[in-house]
Formats: C-alpha cells, structure tokens, sequence
C-alpha cells in the first residue's frame, strides 16, 4: 500500500526555461522519496500549496488530474491533497475516489477532479522520436 510519507513534491516547471506561452513544465507531482522519515502531511500540504498557486496564477480552476503512479494507484494519498481545496470548489466523493473511477469529484463540486491512466514510457519515446524527426506510434520505422 502506498503511504503519502512515502512520497516527495517534484516541481516540473523549475528546471525548464519557459517561454510566456509554454505551458508544458507547469505542473508538479509526486516521486519516491529517499527517506520516509519526512512528516506524511507534508507532502499533502506541499502539493496543496501549488496547486493553490496554479489557481492563483490561473485565475481559478475548472479540472484537477491526477495521473502517473501516485495519482492512479493512492486513493488514501488523493484525499490528503484535496483536503482544504473546498475554497477552490474541489469536493471529492470517497466511494468514486476508493473505485479509483474517472471522474472522483462529487456531482455538486465546482471543479472536476479526474484520475487519469498514463503511459509515460510512451510518451517521453514519442517526445524522442518527434525530436529526433523519426514517425512513432504508427507502426512504421
């Protein structure tokens, strides 16, 4: 079972150089720590923060995604981050959320929360091969 003190905020944006209309570092997750010995709530109250910023910056929110590892497999880990977000209209159903199902928001929340499935091997090799201007993910070399 995964433990949220288990897990450590990585910030996707801070190590790429951003263009004004570049959005594709912005976003935050969750990785393995090295020491579990951090305080749990921490890392809920961390990614809370930003998502909290990205609100801010975005001028609200109408979609949060959980996704990857952490985002599909910890339906104890999603609530701790949710936790406290009501202001920003997220509210979580806890049998949606312990089904993991698409969409885990209460009917009545203002923001939709989803868990969605990702294939990130997929992904960074497509991002390989668009770079290296090689066709991928169509059956052709």
């Amino acid at each position: 079972m995964l433990r949220e003190a288990d897990y450590e905020v990585v910030d996707f944006g801070a190590s790429q150089p951003k263009q004004d209309d570049d959005y594709r570092g912005f976003g935050c997750a969750l990785r393995p720590c090295r020491s579990s010995r951090r305080g749990g709530s921490r890392r809920g109250y961390e990614v809370r923060k930003r998502i909290g910023a990205f609100a801010a910056a975005l001028g609200g929110v109408d979609t949060l995604v959980f996704a990857g590892g952490i985002g599909e497999n910890a339906p104890l880990v999603r609530p701790r981050i949710c936790d406290g977000l009501g202001f920003l209209g997220i509210a979580l159903n806890e049998s949606r959320n312990a089904e993991t199902a698409g969409v885990i928001s209460t009917d009545a929340s203002r923001v939709t929360v989803r868990v969605t499935p990702t294939d990130e091997d997929l992904m960074i090799a497509r991002s390989v091969c668009r770079v290296l201007a090689i066709d991928a993910g169509n059956g052709k070399d």
